[in-house]
């Protein structure tokens, strides 16, 4: 079983529904991953991770959070071992229809780094500043 970490049942629920998620559609899922979720005021926020290495590019995370039916992609990052191998976007993929099943019209991101080509690449278009958005609907 997935490492969960949540106060609530609520969160516990959500962490539950993207680790089933991640199991049919990311490749590189595997049990000794990690899922945190909190819910207050500022809506539904989700992080997951795999088992803690030592730097950045060694890691595959994301954090997302919910609000007003817009989901916003804080962070995603590949191990760089899997880089230009399409695990991005099985990973997008799964957090996308979890957006979808949360009642999301809309997902938001600002990319930095290496992502500029990413976000267009899977149907993202720029917005104002540095957000870019893609319509769920």
């Amino acid at each position: 079983m997935v490492n969960v970490f949540v106060k609530t049942e609520d969160g516990r629920i959500c962490c539950e529904r993207m680790a089933d998620i991640l199991r049919r559609g990311f490749a590189l899922f595997n049990e000794q991953n990690s899922l945190s979720a909190n819910i207050n005021s500022n809506g539904l926020s989700l992080s997951y991770w795999t088992a803690e290495k030592q730097l950045i590019l060694e890691q595959t995370e994301f954090d997302i959070q919910i609000r007003d039916k817009v989901g916003d992609v804080l962070s995603l990052q590949i191990e760089e071992e899997y880089w230009r191998q399409g695990k991005g976007r099985q990973l997008y993929g799964c957090i996308e229809r979890f957006f979808i099943e949360r009642g999301c019209a809309m997902a938001v991101t600002s990319p930095s780094g290496m992502g500029y080509d990413f976000w267009p690449a899977i149907g993202f278009r720029p917005r104002e500043g540095n957000m870019w958005e893609k319509d769920l609907r």
